[in-house]
């Protein structure tokens, strides 16, 4: 769990952001959502990446939050009424997010799989063909 200064940090830049500008504001939030979907490709198993997910999107959604409250800006995006529902929000899309990476990651290890299978039966015609 050493990561879990991603979400914090992230979510802090983008409650600050949240009050300077809505276009910032946006590019922050996805980048945020970018890393803390690599962090969830990275768990293996379906379980471990939807819990990963929702703990770095409760995490990310209470300092997005804290950080705004402190920094006593107006937002210049909208929020959802009450303003505590983007916790949930966040921790929703956390998990929904790490879910979804954990079926990438094993459809790309499938593959990976497939493409060894396929080059090491290469390997053995050619020396079927190069000993006959």
């Amino acid at each position: 769990m050493r990561l879990l200064g991603v979400p914090i940090v992230c979510g802090a830049l983008t409650g600050i952001l949240l009050g300077v500008s809505s276009t910032a504001y946006g590019i922050a939030f996805m980048a945020s959502l970018m890393l803390c979907l690599r962090g969830a490709y990275e768990h293996v198993g379906r379980l471990e990446g939807t819990l990963r997910g929702i703990i770095f999107g409760t995490l990310f959604g209470i300092f997005l939050l804290a950080a705004h409250s402190v920094a006593g800006s107006d937002a210049t995006a909208e929020l959802p009424h009450p303003e505590v529902a983007m916790i949930l929000l966040t921790a929703g899309m956390g998990g929904v997010g790490g879910e979804g990476m954990d079926r990438i990651r094993r459809f790309v290890e499938r593959i990976r799989e497939l493409r060894a299978e396929r080059a090491r039966r290469r390997t053995e015609e050619r020396a079927v063909e190069e000993s006959g």
